[in-house]
């Protein structure tokens, strides 16, 4: 019995169930035989060194003057190639040809598909060699099958692999009458199989690769390398359009000792492209399809590609349903063109198209973040609807490097004759309040303390006893025609004038100060900031602290006892898009002594000439404080480089006035730290901690 036919019978059946189910064409399988026999004689030929292929047609060999030889022998181990018996050859060394041709005279067709496992090395695979070529050429013509030199007319699908030093393998195919360098990754000693799907119709055929769609255009074929596209729609060479196709061969030359050697096994030509290719793809995971650099803040970032893919990593093309949202670790996103729509200021989606999700046109406001990540989720049916998720690598957004930063001011204002740009105001009428004392004004103007003019607010009474108070507000003109620019700050200070008086016991709880501004002309005024006093708190305009809020921030600073650090520096921020501002101070107090005054207001608009404006990330600070027992004490935060609005989140929230506001009241029993969170309009977070210290409790003396 020959076993040899009857295990080729047994692989091409099974191969044709897993393969090519449904399919009406002619299939033409060539496993080779296990028997050894080889073709060595110079210009030697055989049509029997090879077994002929099961399911039709006839085999050729051909050694040229050039030695080589031809053999059919046993599998490889090292490397590993073939299941029993494969094809084997060595290329001359002249301007000769070998020729080993594993299946003409299939059933003709002008389409095809055409599969095999090839592997290119040294004699014993696992080498190298240095020089030889080999060729894959698929066609029709006696130049399958006799002893004549290849004709490029009589080929469809030409591919050449030119052997180099360190065991590269060069690929080339022909396109026309020429040779086309293209990409394939293949090299020596290692095994590959290649698919091609043939083209010579009138129409482009369509097909799916492991469940993937795709299609081949008229007068192209498309080459695969295990598993991935190489070669899509690749030129035919020579053979006219709409030709029948019906051979194939290997075509070997030009080998220094011989050296280029070629394996071969598993060789099929199905006479149609099956519809149908491999299994049908079922994505398990989304993965990213190339890394991402460190980005520019505010510059577009290159389109980010997430695929769906098989745990092999094969992309699915046939997903074509579903969303991915990319979650961005950092802040401040934004943008989205086509397809992706920025949800949240750390979220974008973008609906799965042949496998890929496409997220193009996004941007990052806020810099420097470092170490962030876009983290990708499938929502849909492909795979079950459960795909694993997938994480970017980590990168960076940087500060971007911009030209010059030119400042504009507005108005600038330090209440003196000499003012550069001075900023008129008006007075309110005073709403008086109180008791006391029944006569009295109200005596709102500039004053000078110790050589420096300010804006002060106070009320004049008659007698020491006089509690007779008012309510005063100075609205200042509202500036317009403020034009373009990148960055809007307002800049004032503010102080409690009894550090400069030095006389009375301070400001009383309810003589608070108020700002508010409005912008657009829209008379909506946003209050700012308020400076909440407790009894006899004083402080003045040193020594300086800082403050930055947003023009709608409702931020409470707190003035308490004689403290002398509390914010008096404030820089007010505004969105972009302001075509004018107007502020205002809205103030209470009682008696003279105890008074407010501002100095140097100036609103300033900085333009950037080239380049992006930095926009910083945020931070949130918080003092700690001590209270006696049994006493609430304020746990001030404030928020830089912030965007408005601000959520604030308090933890621990027990004995917290409430754990959600900026600046909570703690009551607690003992020496208790709180962590303050804090998230702005543009996702940014920040977070620090504080100590509330308590202590005895101050009780009065008792005499006996």
């Amino acid at each position: 019995m020959n076993f040899t036919k009857v295990n080729q019978l047994t692989a091409f059946f099974a191969f044709l169930t897993c393969f090519y189910a449904n399919v009406s064409g002619q299939t033409a399988l060539q496993n080779f035989g296990s028997i050894p026999q080889s073709l060595t004689t110079p210009s030697g030929t055989s049509t029997t060194l090879y077994p002929n292929p099961v399911g039709g047609g006839s085999t050729y060999a051909r050694v040229g003057t050039g030695s080589g030889a031809l053999y059919q022998q046993a599998a490889l181990t090292s490397p590993v190639f073939g299941t029993g018996g494969i094809a084997s050859g060595s290329a001359p060394t002249n301007a000769s040809y070998n020729k080993i041709s594993p299946i003409v005279g299939y059933t003709a067709s002008t389409q095809f598909y055409t599969k095999f496992d090839m592997l290119l090395g040294g004699n014993l695979g696992s080498n190298a060699a240095a020089t030889g070529t080999w060729s894959f050429f698929q066609g029709s013509g006696a130049t399958y099958n006799s002893p004549n030199i290849f004709n490029g007319a009589q080929v469809f699908t030409g591919l050449r692999f030119m052997f180099g030093a360190s065991g590269a393998i060069t690929t080339n195919y022909r396109n026309g009458a020429a040779w086309t360098a293209i990409t394939t990754g293949i090299a020596q000693s290692t095994k590959y199989t290649l698919e091609i799907m043939g083209n010579n119709t009138t129409a482009t055929i369509a097909y799916t690769y492991n469940g993937g769609a795709e299609s081949v255009a008229v007068n192209t074929y498309d080459l695969w390398v295990n598993g991935v596209k190489v070669g899509d729609d690749l030129a035919k060479a020579g053979l006219a359009s709409a030709t029948n196709i019906d051979a194939m061969m290997f075509y070997g030359e030009s080998s220094t000792l011989n050296e280029a050697n070629i394996f071969l096994d598993n060789m099929s030509v199905e006479n149609v492209i099956p519809p149908a290719i491999g299994t049908a793809c079922i994505p398990t995971k989304l993965a990213f399809s190339a890394t991402i650099p460190t980005q520019n803040q505010d510059a577009t970032i290159a389109n980010i590609e997430v695929q769906t893919q098989t745990a092999a990593n094969v992309l699915c093309t046939a997903c074509g349903t579903g969303t991915v949202t990319l979650t961005f670790s950092g802040c401040g996103l934004y943008g989205g063109t086509g397809g992706t729509t920025v949800t949240t200021d750390s979220t974008a989606t973008a609906t799965v198209v042949a496998g890929k999700a496409i997220f193009s046109g996004l941007k990052i406001k806020r810099s420097l973040q470092t170490g962030v990540t876009f983290k990708a989720t499938y929502s849909g049916t492909c795979g079950g609807g459960v795909l694993t998720a997938a994480t970017s690598n980590a990168f960076t957004v940087s500060i971007p490097v911009g030209s010059a930063l030119v400042p504009t001011i507005l108005k600038d204002d330090n209440f003196s004759a000499g003012a550069t740009l001075p900023w008129t105001y008006t007075l309110g009428t005073p709403a008086t309040f109180g008791s006391g004392g029944i006569s009295g004004v109200d005596v709102t103007g500039v004053v000078n303390v110790a050589g420096n003019d300010m804006l002060r607010k106070t009320y004049s009474v008659n007698n020491a006893s006089g509690q007779r108070g008012s309510i005063r507000t100075i609205t200042f003109d509202p500036v317009t025609s403020i034009g373009t620019y990148n960055t809007l700050l307002l800049t004032m200070k503010v102080a409690s004038s009894v550090g400069f008086l030095g006389a009375g016991a301070g400001m009383d709880t309810g003589e608070n100060l108020y700002v508010e501004t409005q912008i657009n002309g829209l008379g909506i005024w946003e209050k700012t900031f308020t400076m909440n006093v407790a009894n006899n708190a004083k402080y003045n305009f040193t020594p300086v602290n800082t403050a930055t809020i947003a023009y709608n921030s409702n931020a409470i600073f707190s003035v308490n006892g004689t403290s002398t650090t509390t914010e008096n520096d404030f820089t007010i921020t505004f969105p972009s898009g302001v075509t004018s501002v107007q502020f205002r101070m809205v103030a209470a107090n009682n008696r003279t002594e105890e008074s407010w005054d501002i100095d140097d207001v100036r609103l300033t608009k900085i333009t950037l000439v080239g380049g992006v404006m930095p926009t910083v990330l945020r931070t949130v600070s918080v003092s700690d404080i001590t209270i006696c027992a049994g006493v609430n004490g304020i746990l001030m935060s404030n928020a830089s480089n912030a965007a408005s609005p601000i959520t604030y989140s308090w933890t621990p929230s027990t004995n917290l006035s409430s754990a959600a506001v900026q600046n909570p009241s703690a009551s607690p029993a003992l020496n208790q730290s709180y962590t303050v969170y804090m998230t702005d309009d543009d996702g940014c977070k920040a977070s620090t901690s504080a100590t509330v210290t308590v202590g005895k409790p101050n009780y009065p003396s008792v005499s006996a």
